[in-house]
C-alpha cells in the first residue's frame, strides 16, 4: 500500500514538473515572439526613414537636374542667337562692301546715259555699255535674292531711322519742310534692318 503511494506521489509530481515546464516554455516562446516582433518594427521604421531620405535626395537630385537642363537650354539658345547675330552682322559688313561696287556700276551707267545722249557713243562704247548694263542687272538681282532692298528717299519725309541728312536747302515752292530733296547715296536695307542709311538732301 506503502509503495503504491509513493509511486502516485511520484507520478503527480511529474505531471506538475512537466506542466510548469511548458508554461515556462511558453513564456519563453512569447518573449522571443514578442522580441522579434519588435526587432520587425524597429527595422522598418528604419527602412521607413531611410526611404524618406533616399525620397528626399532623389527629389533634390531632380530639382537640381531640372535647373541644369534649363540652364543648358538657355545657353544654348544665346550661343543660337550669338551666332545667328555674327552671322547676320559679318554678311552685312560684306553685303555693305559689294554695294559700293554697286554704286560704282550705277554710277558707270548714268556716264553712259549721258555720252549716249550726247550722241557721242561709238560702236565699241555700246558693246561695253550693254555689257556694263547686264552685270549691273545682275548685280542688282543678286542683292533682291539676299533681301536686300533700296531705302525710298526722294519726294518722302525725312526719317532719321533710313536716312542720313548731308545738308538741307530752302523748299522749293509747293514742297513742305523735311521732305527729302535729292539722294546724294543710294540706302539698303534686309527687312527692317538697316544697312546703310541713305545720304541725303532735306528741305528746310
Amino acid at each position: 500500500m506503502e509503495q503504491t503511494e509513493k509511486l502516485e506521489n511520484t507520478l503527480q509530481n511529474g505531471t506538475e514538473k512537466v506542466t510548469v515546464d511548458r508554461e515556462v516554455a511558453a513564456m519563453m516562446d512569447d518573449e522571443e515572439a514578442a522580441r522579434i516582433a519588435v526587432a520587425a518594427v524597429d527595422e522598418l521604421a528604419e527602412k521607413d526613414q531611410q526611404i524618406a531620405v533616399l525620397q528626399e535626395e532623389l527629389g533634390q537630385m531632380k530639382d537640381m537636374l531640372t535647373r541644369q537642363v534649363a540652364d543648358f537650354q538657355n545657353y544654348r539658345r544665346r550661343m543660337e542667337q550669338e551666332s545667328s547675330r555674327q552671322k547676320q552682322f559679318g554678311r552685312e559688313e560684306v553685303l555693305v562692301g559689294f554695294l559700293e561696287v554697286y554704286d560704282d556700276f550705277r554710277r558707270s551707267m548714268d556716264a553712259a546715259e549721258k555720252v549716249e545722249a550726247q550722241a557721242q557713243s561709238q560702236p565699241a562704247f555700246n558693246a561695253l555699255k550693254s555689257g556694263v548694263a547686264l552685270i549691273f542687272e545682275n548685280f542688282g538681282k543678286q542683292l533682291s535674292r539676299l533681301s536686300v532692298e533700296a531705302i525710298p528717299a526722294v519726294g518722302h519725309p525725312f526719317d532719321e531711322n533710313l536716312h542720313e541728312a548731308l545738308m538741307q536747302q530752302p523748299a522749293p515752292e509747293g514742297t513742305e519742310s523735311g521732305i527729302v530733296l535729292m539722294e546724294l547715296q543710294t540706302g539698303y536695307k534686309i527687312g527692317d534692318r538697316v544697312i546703310r542709311h541713305a545720304k541725303v538732301i532735306v528741305a528746310a
